[in-house]
């Protein structure tokens, strides 16, 4: 049976951690004008560690900022988590159409998140989705882009989507599956193009790059980074549009 997994913050769902668990958290780094870069810092530099799965171990990095700012420890992750209010219209309104598509032929549906389980799947129960499967760090051991993080799924076929070129399609490119980038800011002169073609446009290169670029200084440079640049089978404007195009 043939796998869909698709990625959480930005391609399912609106960041709901960002959104919903941020402002909880907002009050504990106000407490100190360095502690949003020091966050940045130490993701950063675990994300191109050895073990970037400790990049996305919250409680962790909370610590070790508590710790050289000399602050009173945060409350733990997943009690904000449980503690949050969540609107299920965080959830993109293509999502519901294209998972009935692809249920419809037959595919199974997996996220997959570099955010923990342990607080995704929280939020994803507040939000209301179904799903067949979780691949998550603290499940896996580990992230994409790691092509290991898919090693768990035994189908025919595999199919990825997401919205991080540094993490969801270079993961699928490494993982040797098809990958989807979910550009939900298109503007409207791509959004004409027949969703076919778009990967095989000349100027996708620039595009591509330029993003890159951005994703790299915000969500840092993965171990290992490929030196080419992601390569998307396809690239959609929302997930109806990829479930459609995959018909």
């Amino acid at each position: 049976m043939p796998w869909i997994t698709l990625d959480l913050d930005g391609t399912l769902a609106d960041w709901p951690f960002r959104h919903c668990v941020g402002p909880l958290l907002r009050p504990y780094f106000q407490r100190h004008p360095d502690a949003w870069a020091l966050r940045h810092r130490e993701f950063v530099g675990r994300m191109a560690s050895a073990e970037p799965v400790r990049a996305f171990d919250w409680d962790d990095i909370h610590a070790v900022i508590c710790r050289e700012l000399g602050l009173e420890p945060f409350p733990s992750v997943r009690e904000l988590v449980e503690a949050a209010q969540y609107d299920p219209a965080l959830l993109f309104p293509d999502v519901a159409p294209a998972v009935g598509l692809w249920r419809e032929r037959g595919w199974k549906i997996a996220v997959a998140t570099n955010g923990y389980a342990l607080y995704q799947g929280v939020i994803l129960e507040r939000l209301g989705f179904a799903y067949d499967l979780m691949l998550a760090p603290d499940r896996c051991g580990y992230v994409k882009p790691q092509p290991e993080f898919w090693r768990g799924l035994d189908g025919e076929e595999t199919v990825h989507a997401g919205d991080i070129l540094s993490q969801d399609v270079w993961g699928a490119n490494a993982a040797g599956i098809k990958a989807a980038w979910v550009w939900r800011t298109m503007p409207e002169e791509w959004a004409v193009i027949p969703a076919a073609e778009r990967a095989r446009r000349p100027e996708l290169g620039a595009i591509l790059e330029r993003e890159l670029k951005l994703e790299l200084e915000s969500h840092g440079k993965p171990a290992n980074a490929p030196a080419h640049l992601p390569r998307p089978d396809w690239v959609v404007a929302d997930l109806l549009e990829l479930a459609q195009a995959m018909s």
